[in-house]
C-alpha cells in the first residue's frame, strides 16, 4: 500500500468535483498555504469527465444555455465571497429589473403572483387580497395568521403542515406547494419546514403572525438603505454559472492542486495504530492512498457507500434521499410566441397537471431573466420536468421529453417550433429534507470517521451558496484536526 502521494508531507483528499469539492480545495489550500508554505498536497477526485456537478454552460444559436442551475441568492454571502476571492466579482449580473416576478397557473390561466408574496406568505397586504390565484374564502383564511398565536411545540413538521396551520389550504395548494415545487421539487406533505422555510418558522417563533413578521422586515429593509443584497436577491455570471467553476479550476491547477477527473474513489476508510498522521485510507481502481485528511463533498447515497454500506453512519446518510429532474432547454424565434409573458417564469400546481395533463412542473424564461443571453430577436425558455411527484415522466425518452415539454409551452404560451432543443438529466441531484432532517445531519456528523468532513447541498442547503459555505467550513475544521493530529503525533514521538 502507498502510504502517500508523497512522503513527509501533508496530504488531503477530496471526493467529489462539482462547486462543493472545487470550493473546498480552494479554501484548504488557501489557509493551508498562508501557514504551511509548500508542505502540503491536495487531490480532488472526480468521477466523471467534467468538474462542475450539476453545473454546466452551454452556447447554442448564440445564447448562453444553462443546463443545471443558472443563478444564486445573495442574502447568504457564500457565493459572493468566493467570487471576491477568485476575482470574478466584477463579472456578476442582477437579474433583470423590467419584467421581475413569476406567474402561477390557476384554472388553465397564467395569473401574476402578488407583488410581495415570498415563497409562502404575503408581505404586502393589497395586492394580496386584489391577486386572482386565489378565492376570497382563501385570502380571508391566509390573513388568520394576522391572529393565531405561535404554535408552542419545537418538534420538527412538515412544510405542508405549517403551511396549512397559518394560511390554510388554498395557499398551500395554489402558491406555495407550486413554488416549494419548483425549488426542492420535493413533496411538501414531507418536507421539513425547519429546513425548507426556516426564515418563516423563525419569524413564527419570534413574531407570531407570519404575514406581520414579513411586512415588519420589508419595512425595515427600506428605510435601511444599506440592507439588502449587494446585486439584488438573485444574481448569476455575465458568462453563466460555470465561469466560477472555470475559475476554480484555473486557481487550483495554478496552485498545483492535483485534479483527477474519471477515478473514482471505491472506498474512505480509517487506518488504525502507527504514529503517522496519515490515518485515512482512499481506495481508488488500482491502489489505496492514505491522506491526513479527507472531504467528501459527495451526495449522501455515494457517501454512505464510500464509508461502507451497513454501517450506523450509512444508515444514516439513507435517510435523506435525493430526487431526480431534467431540464428541457429551448430556443425560440420570438415571432414563434403568441404571448410572451412579463414575468421570469411560470409556476404549475399539482391540481392543474392533474386536471389538465401538464407535463412541467415549472418554467423560466432565461433570456429575460438576465440580460445579454440571447440575441434579441431569440428567446430561451427553460422546462423543468420529473421531481419527487412526477419521477416516472424521467422514464421517458429525451424525444419524449421534448416533445412533452413543448405541448405545455405550445398551451401555455403559443410557442410554435423552437430553433433548439435539448433534454438534461440531473439523476438523484436534489436532495430531500425531510422531517427530521437537522436531526439526521446530527446523527450523521457523530458518527463520522476522525478526519473526515462532509460538504455538499446534502447537509445545510441546497443553494450553490451553502454548498459553498459547507465546503469552505469543511476546509477550516479539517486544519484544525490535522493540527491537532499532529501536535498529538509529535507529543507521543518524544514520549517514545
Amino acid at each position: 500500500m502507498n502510504q502517500s502521494p508523497r512522503p513527509g508531507k501533508a496530504s488531503f483528499a477530496i471526493i467529489g468535483g462539482g462547486i462543493s469539492g472545487l470550493s473546498a480545495a480552494f479554501y484548504l489550500h488557501k489557509h493551508l498555504s498562508q501557514t504551511s508554505k509548500d508542505d502540503f498536497e491536495i487531490s480532488v477526485f472526480e468521477a466523471s469527465h467534467r468538474f462542475g456537478g450539476v453545473i454546466e454552460t452551454l452556447e447554442a444559436k448564440g445564447c448562453t444555455i444553462e443546463s443545471g442551475p443558472d443563478s444564486f441568492i445573495t442574502n447568504k454571502p457564500g457565493l459572493l465571497d468566493l467570487a471576491s476571492d477568485l476575482a470574478i466579482s466584477d463579472q456578476i449580473i442582477s437579474t433583470n429589473k423590467d419584467g421581475r416576478g413569476a406567474y402561477v397557473l390557476a384554472k388553465g390561466r397564467l395569473n401574476k403572483l402578488p407583488d410581495g408574496f415570498v415563497m409562502l406568505a404575503p408581505s404586502k397586504l393589497l395586492p394580496f387580497c386584489l391577486s386572482a390565484p386565489l378565492s376570497l374564502s382563501g385570502k380571508l383564511r391566509a390573513m388568520l395568521d394576522l391572529f393565531l398565536p405561535a404554535r408552542k411545540s419545537k418538534q420538527d413538521e412538515s412544510l405542508a403542515s405549517f403551511v396549512r396551520r397559518r394560511f390554510g389550504v388554498e395557499v398551500l395548494q395554489k402558491l406555495a406547494q407550486p413554488l416549494v415545487a419548483g425549488i426542492y421539487v420535493g413533496d411538501a406533505e414531507k418536507l421539513s419546514a425547519a429546513c425548507v422555510a426556516e426564515r418563516f418558522v423563525q419569524i413564527e417563533s419570534t413574531k407570531g403572525s407570519v404575514i406581520r413578521g414579513l411586512m415588519s422586515q420589508v419595512a425595515k429593509s427600506s428605510r435601511d438603505s444599506g440592507s439588502g443584497a449587494r446585486y439584488g436577491l438573485f444574481a448569476s455570471f455575465k458568462n453563466g454559472i460555470q465561469t466560477v467553476v472555470d475559475a476554480l479550476i484555473s486557481s487550483l491547477a495554478a496552485s498545483g492542486v492535483n485534479l483527477r477527473k474519471n477515478c473514482e474513489v471505491h472506498s474512505v476508510r480509517t487506518l488504525n495504530g502507527g504514529t503517522s498522521t496519515k490515518k485515512i485510507a482512499v481506495q481508488l481502481d488500482d491502489r489505496t492512498v492514505a491522506f491526513d485528511g479527507v472531504i467528501l463533498a459527495t451526495p449522501a447515497r455515494v457517501t454512505a457507500r464510500l464509508l461502507g454500506n451497513g454501517e450506523a453512519i450509512s444508515a444514516s446518510l439513507d435517510k435523506i434521499p435525493a430526487a431526480s429532474s431534467a431540464v428541457a432547454n429551448f430556443v425560440f424565434d420570438k415571432s414563434e410566441f403568441a404571448f410572451e409573458p412579463d414575468g421570469f417564469g411560470v409556476v404549475i400546481p399539482e391540481t392543474e397537471i392533474a386536471s389538465r395533463g401538464y407535463a412541467a412542473i415549472a418554467i423560466s424564461f432565461a433570456s429575460k431573466k438576465f440580460a445579454g443571453r440571447a440575441p434579441q430577436d431569440l428567446v430561451v425558455v427553460r422546462v423543468f420536468l420529473g421531481g419527487v411527484k412526477m419521477e416516472n415522466l424521467l422514464a421517458e425518452s429525451d424525444e419524449r421529453l421534448l416533445e412533452r415539454a413543448q405541448a405545455d409551452l405550445s398551451k401555455l404560451l403559443g410557442a410554435g417550433k423552437p430553433l433548439y432543443s435539448r433534454v438534461h438529466r440531473w439523476h438523484q441531484a436534489m436532495p430531500q429534507y425531510l422531517v427530521g432532517h437537522k436531526d439526521v445531519v446530527a446523527d450523521v456528523s457523530s458518527h463520522l470517521p476522525t478526519g473526515v468532513l462532509l460538504a455538499g447541498a446534502s447537509y445545510h442547503g441546497v443553494g450553490l451558496p451553502d454548498c459553498v459555505a459547507t465546503a469552505k467550513s469543511a476546509a477550516l475544521q479539517l486544519i484544525d484536526h490535522y493540527n491537532t493530529s499532529l501536535a498529538d503525533s509529535q507529543r507521543a514521538a518524544v514520549l517514545h
